[in-house]
């Protein structure tokens, strides 16, 4: 079972707890990478984000090792606002490319369906690591 982080009610703004429909995965190496994608959601409509990237930054910030509430802050946040990842992708040559995705933030009605428990106030999702080979060790986190 998941653990809820967060809430809609982030300094009593109306649709505080807006995000991307982006699920996390944190690895041991203190990188995030993008799980799944919410269907419908802001990330998966942009075609700017892939199942796989790396996450660099949020709105400025580098995530390198933040905690699943620390990254849960600076993705969530009122309906119809911006918010900017710089993400790290692999080409098909090998390489590694930077580029950066804008995405507005709306409600997810989808959330649950990815995260298995409700998110109706807006609230993130925690999952714990399931102990797979990948390695991840910290879980996941959509938001």
């Amino acid at each position: 079972r998941g653990r809820k982080l967060g809430g809609g009610g982030g300094g009593g703004e109306e649709g505080a707890g807006c995000g991307v429909g982006i699920t996390f995965k944190l690895r041991r190496d203190g990188h995030y990478h993008v799980k799944s994608l919410a269907d419908g959601g802001p990330a998966q409509l942009s075609g700017l984000v892939s199942i796989g990237d790396i996450v660099v930054s949020v709105s400025g910030v580098s995530i390198h090792h933040l905690s699943h509430a620390q990254l849960a802050q600076l993705v969530l946040g009122p309906k119809g606002t911006s918010v900017e990842f710089v993400l790290l992708r692999r080409t098909p040559e090998g390489e590694l490319s930077t580029r950066p995705a804008v995405l507005t933030r709306a409600e997810l009605p989808s959330f649950s369906a990815l995260s298995g428990q409700s998110t109706e106030d807006g609230g993130i999702t925690e999952q714990p690591s399931s102990g797979s080979s990948d390695g991840s060790e910290g879980g996941r986190v959509t938001v």
